[in-house]
């Protein structure tokens, strides 16, 4: 016997139920349980309003005098869900090199982002972290020739076809503007 009666073969069958997302509930409800309803919209909105200044900071600077580069948040957060995982994660389709990226991150007041580079199904592509005032923004550049949805399930193994998440600066904008403790996450969508 283990805990509460349970042997530990019991246990680790109750364990493989438990799923990400069943922790991710259960963190927002925590969340809510300490800020409140108001103080957990605000929280959510200060995220999404961080990831707008930043995708308009990108597509402000790295777009040309027509063209503005095409940048969505992707993931958990384009469904207005930052709890447990409150990591930004931005894709942006530029030819601009990593280091003119982080050069204009850091003009804007944000801390130097680390370099890395990630191995999709699509091939290399180049990824700035900037871990600013304790939220983690991911930006990945996706150069125009490769191709690269925006949209794409990008891992290197068990890709699906399947769309990821996606949140134009567009619709953002407009989910800001109507106000994100009006929506549900589900109606954070293009």
């Amino acid at each position: 016997m283990v805990a509460r009666g349970h042997s530990k073969a019991e246990i680790e069958r109750i364990a493989q139920r438990v799923s990400a997302s069943m922790v991710r509930e259960h963190a927002r409800g925590l969340a809510l349980e300490a800020l409140g309803a108001q103080g957990y919209d605000a929280f959510v909105a200060s995220m999404l309003s961080r990831a707008e200044e930043t995708m308009t900071l990108l597509v402000t600077q790295l777009g040309g005098p027509a063209v503005e580069p095409r940048c969505v948040l992707v993931g958990r957060a384009a469904r207005g869900e930052v709890d447990a995982d409150p990591i930004l994660r931005i894709r942006i389709e530029t030819d601009a090199p990593p280091g003119v990226i982080a050069a204009l991150l850091v003009a804007a007041g944000m801390d130097e982002p680390t370099f890395s580079s990630v191995q999709t199904r699509f091939g290399r592509l180049d990824r700035l972290e900037v871990d600013d005032e304790g939220v983690c923004t991911r930006i990945l550049r996706l150069p125009p020739a490769m191709g690269v949805p925006l949209d794409a399930d990008l891992r290197a193994e068990r890709a699906s076809d399947k769309p990821v998440p996606t949140l134009s600066l567009a619709a953002l904008r407009e989910a800001l503007a109507e106000g994100c403790e009006d929506r549900s996450p589900n109606d954070l969508r293009d």
